[in-house]
């Protein structure tokens, strides 16, 4: 018997492997999802004291708060999981059964197609989106050796041994389950309070960090710190490019879909923002290209586009607030 369940190969952000991991689950499920989402991934924020410096907005892993998908959670140590006499196999097959993603992390020392494989231990996330009885094989998707978020398999075997020997003396799974009752259209209104955080970089979720920057500023901040690379001649890191190009690619495919389905915006700011895009695609590069031939001129080149991008997108999403704004009526409420 083969168990599989709905998966996006490519969804649109693959920066981070935990945030690619919940949209190929839900873009996998209903082509809606989508227009869903274009609520979401829109304001980003600088942490200096996170390992992702740059990322979006922190909100509740897989929706779960909104209903979106139906979360469980179960935590062992190590040890209390082998004493339970709990098939781990069993388990995750029946869960699957019972159209559960899983998420969690094991150890990819035991898990090939991974740089970890057979050469160090690493404590990791993952993502199981079906199974083959035949085969005895797991599916999943994740960032492999080849440095591509793609699908892979595992024995189930191999799965055993990477949850129970593990670094840390826990197990931590969780069974996540799109919600079909769920509505999943675009709340404009949503939209339109992330599109605000980001024009005037703050975020209107409580927070007790004082210390994190938000939207344009974040995008400010992003050039000290390609300026601080240049200087320093370190690696940088092409997460962080990879995460605003993805940013620039959804809001294009955002305008559209507003422009199509919402309120007609002005058509300079569909076809200009394919020069934001176009930019953000060129600082990748740059990054990539700088890693192997280290010349800080290709980060120097990088900085001065990222000020272009700014100033740009101001321009077009100003205008598209204003318009967004006025259809919302929010003009008449003061």
């Amino acid at each position: 018997m083969k168990k599989e369940l709905p998966i996006e190969a490519h969804p649109f952000v693959e920066a981070y492997q935990m945030r690619a991991f919940e949209l190929s689950a839900l873009q996998g499920y209903d082509e809606n999802v989508v227009s869903w989402l274009y609520g979401k991934y829109l304001n980003c924020m600088y942490d200096p004291t996170s390992r992702e410096l740059f990322n979006y907005t922190c909100y509740n892993r897989w929706f779960p708060n909104e209903g979106a998908t139906l979360l469980n959670k179960i935590a062992f140590t190590t040890s209390a999981l082998i004493d339970s006499g709990i098939n781990i196999i069993k388990l995750s097959c029946e869960m699957i059964d019972h159209d559960n993603y899983i998420y969690g992390f094991y150890n990819e020392f035991f898990i090939p197609h991974k740089i970890a494989y057979q050469d160090h231990h690493f404590y990791h996330d993952f993502m199981i989106y079906g199974y083959d009885d035949v085969e005895k094989n797991f599916l999943s998707i994740g960032y492999t050796i080849n440095r591509t978020y793609e699908k892979f398999e595992f024995s189930f075997e191999q799965f055993k041994k990477s949850i129970y020997l593990v670094i840390e003396n826990k197990v931590s799974l969780n069974f996540c389950k799109v919600n079909k009752r769920f509505d999943f259209k675009l709340n404009i209104r949503e939209l339109y309070g992330e599109l605000d955080d980001f024009l005037h970089s703050k975020n209107r979720r409580p927070s007790s960090r004082l210390d994190r920057i938000y939207g344009l500023d974040c995008e400010r901040e992003y050039i000290n710190y390609i300026n601080m690379i240049s200087e320093s001649g370190n690696d940088i890191d092409v997460r962080f490019s990879r995460l605003f190009m993805e940013f620039k690619k959804i809001m294009k495919q955002r305008l559209q879909y507003i422009h199509e389905n919402v309120c007609k915006l002005n058509d300079y700011a569909i076809t200009d923002y394919d020069i934001v895009v176009d930019k953000a695609i060129a600082i990748h590069y740059l990054c990539m290209k700088y890693n192997i031939i280290r010349k800080p001129e290709e980060l120097q080149k990088a900085a001065c586009i990222q000020k272009e991008i700014i100033d740009k997108e101001q321009e077009i999403l100003y205008d598209v607030y204003k318009i967004i704004r006025e259809y919302l009526g929010e003009d008449k409420n003061g």
